[in-house]
């Protein structure tokens, strides 16, 4: 579980990305910050779920519950699994993301 703001300035959606293409770990992300841009985001980095911080306890491991039961379904493909390291960058300008949370993308 993540959140998209990390301490430092550090960006959760990139470390998730990153955790899912080199080592295939699920993530799901836990923030107070749940909009349509934290949604799209995290599909876009792979994420299986984006829960707010605002659900109640039993709520949040109910769906924890509910989502890791399907890890299986979740697994990236070969073609996936071996996206080139900046395709997150790529996808963010275009989907207009760029700059949502502090430390995103930097440009080379």
């Amino acid at each position: 579980m993540l959140d998209f703001d990390l301490p430092g300035g550090t960006s959760g959606l990139r470390l998730a990305e990153t955790l899912r293409r080199l080592h295939s770990i699920p993530v799901l992300f836990y923030s107070a910050t749940i909009d349509e841009q934290a949604l799209r985001a995290a599909e876009m980095v792979g994420a299986l779920r984006a829960l707010s911080k605002d659900m109640h306890i039993e709520e949040v491991v109910a769906a924890i519950r509910e989502t890791t039961r399907h890890l299986e379904d979740a697994q990236p493909t070969a073609q996936e699994a071996t996206r080139a390291p900046h395709e997150w960058d790529a996808r963010a300008r275009k989907e207009h993301l760029i700059g949502i949370y502090g430390g995103l993308v930097r440009d080379p």
